[in-house]
């Protein structure tokens, strides 16, 4: 029905039918043979995937409170040897 009226809208929505060649009336059938073939032999069978890539991090790790203070420590030496080395070369 949805052939008939909107046929747009029936490409969108069942593309991987179609890709597929599967039509509205044979997927009674479709599902018939795929249950028949989990019938005669139920075990699942495992996929042959590729391992999964590591998963990308869009934020940023939390640091333990040891390792802020030494980082907040590290920022302020690097503060205070460009704020010397500035008063320095005022001076001159």
């Amino acid at each position: 029905m949805l052939i008939e009226d909107e046929l747009e809208k029936y490409q969108t929505h069942f593309s991987e039918y179609i890709k597929k060649g599967i039509e509205a009336n044979g997927i009674k059938e479709l599902y018939r043979k795929v249950h028949a073939g989990v019938r005669t032999d139920p075990t699942t069978k495992k996929s042959k995937k590729e391992a999964l890539k590591a998963h990308k991090r869009f934020n940023l790790k939390k640091l333990t409170y040891d390792e802020r203070r030494n980082k907040l420590i590290t920022r302020l030496n690097a503060l205070n040897s460009t704020a010397g080395a500035y008063d320095d070369e005022n001076d001159d």
